[in-house]
């Protein structure tokens, strides 16, 4: 049986129409057999939502500053995290009462001294067995080492990826990562079109089908390394 909600607060409720919500729902994660949460990062909100066999029901409304993407649930912690890319930010969310605990931001290791403005782009979320998360940094071509000290977050280094990486796991038996890379140097396209029949009225079929746009050039990547041990002092 399928069944279908639209998020958006006018299209449950025609009292709120034209109120903001719901819109362009990105991730989804479970709490349990009928609780999930969605990212909606046009509306800079995450929504709960009740699910039965019947029906699917809007229930808190999680506003975040920044526009959340990827979501990681920590069914133990009952935390649920989400990457806000724009905003260079995570959320954390206590999923006992749907309530947000904290948007901590995010940058470089102390080490390397402060963060020159926004940027990083947190984009992907994955745990450690010993509860440090791993982040993408899509901004850096990194992948961040995050530990929770002291009511926030703090980034214990950075492992070097690809270009703008954008998802991370990490294995079933908790010894390797794996880093998904969405971009990559595209060389050159001999076979493109020229600059001067993008203008024409009819595309010439021959310049799709040589499939030498530039991004159709770009290539995905994956990477595989053994996961990070936590340091002494941790």
């Amino acid at each position: 049986m399928l069944v279908e909600q639209d998020l958006r607060p006018g299209k449950i409720d025609a009292a709120q129409a034209g109120v903001a919500g719901g819109e362009n729902p990105f991730a989804i994660v479970w709490r349990d057999a009928t609780h999930a949460y969605v990212s909606a990062p046009r509306d800079r909100q995450i929504v709960a939502l009740e699910v039965t066999g019947e029906a699917i029901k809007v229930g808190t409304r999680i506003a975040t500053l920044g526009p959340p993407t990827a979501l990681l649930l920590d069914g133990k912690a009952r935390r649920l995290y989400a990457t806000e890319d724009n905003a260079d930010r995570l959320a954390v969310i206590d999923t006992a009462h749907d309530r947000l605990v904290m948007e901590p931001r995010l940058g470089l290791p102390d080490a390397l001294g402060a963060t020159p403005g926004k940027g990083v782009n947190p984009n992907g979320l994955a745990r450690l067995a010993d509860g440090r998360l791993l982040v993408t940094f899509g901004g850096i071509n990194a992948l961040a080492v995050v530990a929770p000290v002291d009511q926030g977050m703090q980034v214990q280094g950075l492992i070097p990826t690809g270009w703008y990486p954008s998802a991370v796991a990490v294995s079933a038996q908790g010894n390797h990562v794996f880093v998904v890379n969405r971009k990559s140097p595209p060389g050159p396209n001999p076979l493109g079109c020229a600059p001067k029949l993008a203008v024409q009225k009819a595309q010439p079929t021959a310049c799709g089908a040589a499939n030498q746009y530039i991004f159709q050039l770009e290539k995905g990547r994956a990477a595989r390394f053994p996961a990070a041990r936590p340091p002494r002092r941790w």
